[in-house]
């Protein structure tokens, strides 16, 4: 299901958002034997709350969070027992293959860190991030395994680790041989004045996905793992 998965641009253009996050005519054109595995955000929860569990209450405080519980609504209540809604944290990856040359935040550090150049990392904001390899395989094991009206339902898709931008800098740094003190500059997003925050961000979004590891049996993969695998990874 493709999605606008920018924040900042979901908020200058909500309608467009709304119409592509959310997507009403894409519900009624399930095959009536199909199952519905829904990538969702951590961003459906405020913030203020953490750590949470599927459990806590979905309070989106920008346009993006909205639009994606929304559609998790819609397919729940359309498709309760043969769906799956995965609220994926910030999603962590090795180099992208071939033509498709959007990174993840580990190599925008990794750019950064190499080039010598000094930057600001947000401090207060605080995400489970998650190892792309952990999400293929819990798609792989629900593609294979099917949806049931006992596995069916809203999971919680983060990493085993409470991390903020600049301690996963400061791991890239880490593994790269980096001056870290010298490079990054730790920064209090809720310092910026408001002309400088486009759009609200949830400070602590960390999650315990502790109920999608018991129905996959896949285990997390720590920030550690995650950087030394992309910094192995052929670019």
């Amino acid at each position: 299901l493709a999605a606008i998965s920018s924040p900042a641009v979901c908020e200058r253009d909500p309608a467009r958002a709304r119409a592509v996050n959310e997507c009403p005519p894409l519900l009624a054109a399930v095959p009536a034997h199909a199952c519905f595995v829904f990538l969702s955000t951590d961003q459906v929860y405020d913030g203020l709350a953490a750590p949470y569990t599927e459990t806590s209450a979905a309070a989106p405080v920008n346009v993006y969070g909205q639009s994606k519980l929304s559609f998790e609504r819609a397919l729940t209540a359309a498709l309760p027992s043969r769906s799956v809604c995965l609220r994926s944290s910030l999603i962590l990856g090795p180099p992208t293959p071939g033509r498709c040359r959007k990174g993840s935040f580990l190599q925008f550090c990794a750019e950064r860190l190499s080039a010598g150049a000094a930057t600001d990392f947000f401090s207060d904001e605080v995400r489970s991030v998650v190892w792309v390899g952990d999400i293929v395989s819990i798609l792989a094991s629900l593609a294979r395994d099917g949806v049931s009206p006992q596995s069916a339902g809203v999971y919680n898709m983060g990493g085993p680790e409470r991390v903020t931008r600049v301690e996963v800098a400061e791991a890239v740094a880490a593994q790269g041989g980096y001056d870290a003190p010298q490079l990054i500059r730790p920064v209090a997003r809720s310092s910026l004045p408001p002309a400088a925050r486009a759009v609200a961000s949830p400070p602590d979004i960390s999650m315990d996905s502790t109920k999608l590891r018991s129905l996959t049996g896949h285990p997390a993969t720590r920030l550690a793992e995650m950087v030394a695998g992309a910094a192995g990874a052929p670019g």
